[in-house]
């Protein structure tokens, strides 16, 4: 096979390979290595394609020889390269730094598109050291993370434009699940228009938008979610189903919610991208304590009752539900749930769309759903209390119920339930349990240092130059199913010896949250949850 690609480099060897043992392919491996170090002209991107598994090999390797540093998919880095004026395309380049101390020197980092070719690497040289004075850096990535970069490239060149690009919207939205967006905000504002993205729940500047192509796209999207293109006084929502986007190695279809909002001086439009990534579709993924994990797992197995998930807006109630549904589907029983929207489709799960329009709320559409012989019902949000009066007497009535609500922790929860109208000896019949969370962000580990005894982050290009980092999950919990023993002419929150049994010894949110913070985790400020 050797001496066949010696002739033609480009012949595909992917079923050959798989034929080899172990020590036959790393010999194999070894040779495609040389191959590619030794022959002059070669296309790297052709010679990748043809041998899709070497691409791995060379990710592990060792370059620094070839004076190649390996990067990894930092999403970042395309962060950094839209800054940053493209005048070498298809090769990118971008600022970074050795180390992420302010002190540390700038280097120019390049991410060559013909990594092995000595030649090319020495124009390329010459050319960049006429312009820059920076130190160069010269990287290798995964072909995937190139396009990725490129992708985002392009879509900044249609954002200078007057004219809308045939392909813009399938561009930003997929522009959108590349970098794990949440939210992408595009907005008018005193003939200046941009776009941000809001990642692990910080809004990050990503791109400026020529203000007269702005109006194109407002009107392209109102178009194609079937709203009035001219209306700018009244707010407007609407929905966008995006098909055959290409997303990694895969074709990807989208629903996304839009929402329109006319500004004093212009326009603020808001696209809600799902998650297209795989990251978050189990319990055991989520970031859950090993016993709340457990304690919840064991009150899914009830056969009827009330299980509640409260919180903020944004503080992952609704992945937390799906999940649950997720871990209870298996195909014997009958699961409805009620949203407003949907947003994540289940297959085999009945899931019913709420439209306030036509007057079909959480209540009536909660009413009607009794009646389709449901096991278990889950309710998006319990906002009043003829959907809570109803989700309870399901629970009453044989069918276990999962719904979300909001409110800051579990005794105000409890409180809410009161307030909305449920009755006590119904709360203690249904009520099994209530999880309240939050999504806190974390300092950047890059960049985070100690001042005068606190840790502050001063934001670093690995954190977009905001001073966070991931996100972590925090729960507290109430577990009424193992406490039944409270005196009938007591009110639950009345007694304070239950609450704190209800803990089941775990800690609150403050007191999570306050241990974070000593360990220089969280800022103080995210410890005020």
């Amino acid at each position: 096979m050797i001496e066949i690609l010696q002739t033609n480099p480009y012949t595909h060897s992917q079923t050959y390979y798989d034929l080899l043992d172990s020590e036959g392919k790393q010999i194999f491996l070894e040779s495609l290595y040389t191959l590619l170090t030794t022959q002059k002209a070669l296309i790297f991107s052709k010679f990748i394609e043809s041998h899709p598994y070497f691409e791995s090999y060379l990710m592990k390797k060792d370059l620094k020889d070839k004076h190649l540093f390996l990067l990894s998919s930092s999403y970042h880095i395309i962060h950094l390269a839209l800054q940053v004026q493209q005048h070498y395309l298809p090769n990118i380049i971008f600022y970074d730094r050795d180390n992420y101390t302010s002190q540390s020197p700038r280097v120019l980092g390049v991410l060559l598109y013909e990594p092995f070719s000595v030649g090319y690497r020495d124009t390329l040289t010459r050319k960049l050291q006429e312009r820059y004075k920076e130190n160069l850096r010269f990287y290798l990535c995964k072909q995937v993370f190139l396009r990725e970069i490129s992708l985002a490239l392009q879509l900044q060149q249609y954002c200078q434009k007057e004219e809308l690009h045939a392909s813009f919207i399938d561009l930003l939205v997929t522009f959108g699940l590349t970098m794990h967006a949440s939210d992408i905000h595009l907005f008018l504002q005193n003939s200046k228009a941009a776009c941000l993205l809001r990642i692990d729940g910080i809004l990050v500047h990503f791109l400026d938008i020529n203000p007269f192509l702005f109006a194109k796209i407002s009107q392209k999207l109102k178009l194609l979610c079937k709203l009035d293109i001219n209306e700018m006084r009244l707010p407007q929502d609407g929905h966008l189903h995006v098909k055959n986007l290409v997303y990694k190695n895969d074709t990807q279809n989208c629903d996304v919610r839009l929402s329109f909002l006319p500004t004093s001086h212009g326009e603020s439009i808001v696209l809600r991208v799902p998650h297209a990534n795989k990251r978050f579709e189990s319990l055991e993924t989520l970031g859950m304590s090993s016993q709340i994990l457990q304690i919840l797992k064991r009150i899914l197995l009830a056969k009827s009752g009330l299980i509640l998930m409260s919180g903020p807006t944004g503080s992952g109630k609704s992945t937390l539900l799906y999940n649950c549904l997720r871990f209870l589907h298996n195909g014997t029983k009958k699961i409805v749930t009620i949203e407003d929207p949907i947003e994540q489709e289940i297959e085999g799960i009945t899931q019913v769309q709420v439209n306030e329009e036509l007057s079909f709320d959480f209540a009536k559409a909660l009413k009607y759903i009794l009646r389709q012989d449901p096991d278990i019902i889950m309710v998006g949000e319990i906002r009043d209390n003829a959907t809570l009066d109803i989700a309870l007497r399901a629970a009453l009535t044989g069918h276990l119920v999962l719904a979300s609500i909001h409110s800051r922790d579990c005794k105000s929860t409890l409180a809410r339930l009161y307030d909305l109208g449920a009755k006590e000896y119904i709360l203690r019949t249904t009520l099994k349990l209530i999880i309240s969370q939050r999504l806190i962000q974390t300092l950047c580990p890059i960049c985070k240092e100690e001042i005068q005894g606190r840790f502050r982050a001063l934001g670093c290009h690995e954190c977009y130059g905001q001073g966070y980092g991931k996100r972590i999950l925090l729960q507290e919990i109430f577990d009424f199913s193992m406490h039944k023993g409270l005196d009938s002419n007591t009110s639950m929150l009345e007694n304070k010896e239950f609450m704190k049994s209800l803990h089941c010894n775990t800690p609150t949110l403050e007191k999570q949250s306050e241990k974070l913070f000593k360990d220089g985790i969280i800022s103080y400020e995210e410890s005020l949850l």
